[in-house]
């Protein structure tokens, strides 16, 4: 099993709401930053006037080369309606970090202050465990990466989602645009399974406002997630738009040429609208076979390179604008090598 073999955690905060619908940081520890606690209070929802979450909400986001993990909830705190509790950590584990949000709530509404809490925080980050309560070894991060589901992504674009495959593969910048919270954090989570053999979640910022400090992390590769549709208008920040509630897929005017599509992109999109209607077949499935795939890419454009005497493989653009190929088939070629770190 992949699991965790220590803690990744970085830090833990307490937010209160209380019955003046008053919004306040009421224990940190040992410190958040300020764009991290920002975007927990906007993304939470905490501080709008009539949100009690009487439904817990969980969140997750990612800010420079910190995750955060959001939960909140109705609070049986006197004077204090509604309790939030965040954590920061260094690694993609949606349920993870859930679950032990879900241990600091329980600690901090037991006595209302944050000592509890504090010696939780110490335990989990030095022992990687809480006693019998908590324990990082109990979560294997290949279920985090598989949790999103790629079928569901494939139901919904169709034969479209080959631009999806092609987009994570070259590393380009993805804009996800859902106006549904939940949805919008379903989609993005799903997308690097595209390319699983990578194993790269850091690519993904689930939550981004169209503000100057938000778009900072999201040049290429990025997956990124918006609420505002006003993304759809800005071109310059994406190679490909996914709008999930349409079911559409545009790529920008500036990539089109890097996203001409041949005959290896026809089977594999034949394959994955396939497989998405084929009730036998699941999502694992359906990754390994993209990992296959991927791998039959690969090998194919090593075989067209050298390697130097570290063993590294590199392949100069002549020697594939050399074969005898369609032109977007050498285009893609070249992006892929580009995108390996394999052009000479």
């Amino acid at each position: 099993m992949a699991v965790p073999t220590q803690s990744n955690l970085v830090a833990v905060g307490i937010l209160e709401k209380d019955t003046f619908a008053d919004v306040s940081w009421a224990w940190i520890f040992p410190q958040f930053p300020e764009e991290i606690r920002d975007a927990i209070v906007h993304f939470s929802g905490i501080a709008e006037e009539n949100a009690t979450f009487a439904e817990r909400k969980d969140i997750f986001g990612h800010v420079g080369d910190t995750w955060y993990y959001a939960s909140v909830t109705a609070s049986s705190l006197p004077e204090v309606p509604v309790l939030l509790s965040a954590v920061l950590a260094k690694d993609f584990n949606p349920q993870m970090y859930n679950d032990l949000n879900t241990l600091f709530l329980e600690l901090y509404s037991a006595e209302g202050s944050g000592p509890a809490v504090q010696q939780a925080f110490v335990s989990v980050f030095v022992k990687g465990s809480l006693g019998k309560r908590f324990n990082v070894a109990s979560y294997d991060v290949r279920r985090a990466h598989l949790k999103g589901s790629i079928k569901e992504l494939v139901k919904t674009f169709g034969i479209e989602s080959i631009l999806l495959f092609v987009a994570v593969l070259l590393r380009r910048r993805v804009a996800v645009y859902c106006p549904d919270q939940a949805q919008l954090l379903a989609t993005v989570r799903a997308l690097p399974l595209f390319v699983y053999s990578r194993r790269d979640w850091n690519i993904v910022r689930p939550l981004v406002r169209l503000t100057e400090s938000d778009l900072r992390d999201t040049a290429a590769p990025s997956v990124a997630g918006y609420l505002d549709g006003d993304v759809e208008q800005r071109t310059d920040l994406w190679d490909v738009l996914v709008n999930v509630p349409a079911g559409t897929i545009t790529v920008s005017p500036q990539a089109e040429e890097d996203f001409a599509l041949g005959k290896v992109h026809k089977e594999i999109a034949q394959y994955l609208v396939s497989a998405a209607a084929d009730d036998s077949i699941n999502d694992q499935a359906i990754v390994t076979e993209l990992v296959t795939r991927t791998e039959d890419l690969l090998s194919g454009l090593r075989s067209l390179g050298t390697a130097d005497e570290s063993g590294r493989v590199t392949v100069a653009a002549e020697t594939i604008k050399g074969r005898k190929m369609p032109a977007s088939m050498q285009r893609f070629l070249c992006n892929l090598a580009a995108a390996e770190n394999m052009l000479a």
